[in-house]
């Protein structure tokens, strides 16, 4: 049994995948031969012609050409075509399914972007994201270190100043001195 497939079945055993899903899965290798595996499902489909069951998952998630491995990724980590579409409509193209993996394990949703652009952190980039998330930088600590006086902070500075354990708290105690 290859590497795949038993990572598949891990999944099913842990619940990640129900076991259409998984048998979907699993159908979708039995076609490729299995040095075209990690090959994009849209190049698999041409040459099998019978790539169903895993060209309409990518399709449901909004690719083309994701190999089967990125739909286990982005499956075993609960990614939903619906988070996708709701990434798109804030610019997010997610063209890159790593992009897409990181900001969604982090926590990174969509209302946590509106929330930043309201405060005035407008395009910011996956990474950034991504790393403000994965450091605890909230809206509302944005926000309470706007209303202590720091109202131009980089996003940089942001993630600089929420790694040190500095917060608005700790600017009040400061300043008390």
């Amino acid at each position: 049994m290859n590497e795949e497939r038993i990572q598949i079945l891990r999944m099913l055993a842990d619940g990640k995948l129900t076991a259409e899903q998984a048998n979907q899965l699993i159908e979708a290798l039995d076609i490729a031969p299995p040095e075209e595996s990690s090959a994009p499902v849209s190049d698999r489909a041409e040459s099998t012609g019978d790539a169903q069951p895993a060209q309409e998952q990518a399709k449901q998630y909004g690719f083309t050409d994701l190999s089967l491995e990125q739909l286990v990724a982005l499956k075993s980590v609960g990614v939903t075509p619906e988070y996708i579409r709701r990434m798109r409509e804030l610019g997010y193209s997610s063209e890159n399914v790593d992009d897409v993996i990181a900001m969604y394990s982090l926590d990174v949703t969509p209302e946590y972007i509106v929330n930043l652009r309201e405060l005035g952190l407008a395009d910011l980039t996956p990474d950034q994201l991504v790393s403000m998330k994965s450091v605890g930088v909230t809206p509302e600590f944005v926000h309470h270190l706007r209303e202590a006086g720091y109202h131009d902070l980089s996003v940089d500075q942001l993630i600089n100043l929420k790694s040190a354990g500095v917060d608005p708290t700790f600017v009040q105690d400061v300043r008390k001195l």
